[in-house]
């Protein structure tokens, strides 16, 4: 939902595929849920099925015992362990991402419950103003 993403790895190691957010017409996002891509596999892809993924640009690194990956807003990724593995993530919501987070939640809300939707934005928006407030002045929350 537009979160920026901190993962460490404690333990084993895991690779870790990401590709941009300008890239998102060639992922295929899921109809209804446009935070999950259609191509299951982006290490072979079905280019039959899914033409312009032959037009992304996926990268590939592995991320080792100690290490921090982080993940901005909007990036696709996608992991796999190669070892037994132990991670810890945490999602990060600031006022860099904050428009985008209430545009995918009102998106999500007017798709499944479109009665909660005005009230969750308002509720959201205050918030907003809220927590911009707090980092004006140093504040973390």
């Amino acid at each position: 939902m537009c979160l920026h993403a901190y993962i460490t790895q404690l333990y084993g190691q895991k690779e870790f595929t990401v590709i941009p957010p300008d890239q998102t017409p060639y992922v295929y996002p899921l109809p209804g849920n446009s935070w999950v891509s259609e191509v299951n596999d982006v290490k072979s892809p079905d280019l039959d099925k899914f033409p312009l993924f032959a037009k992304a640009t996926p990268v590939s690194f592995v991320v080792e015992p100690g290490e921090t990956l982080f993940i901005p807003c909007g990036w696709w990724h996608t992991a796999r362990s190669l070892t037994p593995t132990i991670s810890v993530a945490l999602d990060c919501l600031n006022a860099s991402n904050w428009k985008n987070f209430m545009s995918e939640v009102d998106m999500n809300l007017r798709q499944r419950k479109p009665q909660l939707a005005k009230a969750v934005q308002s509720y959201l928006s205050m918030a907003g103003n809220v927590l911009k407030a707090f980092e004006k002045v140093g504040v973390t929350v």
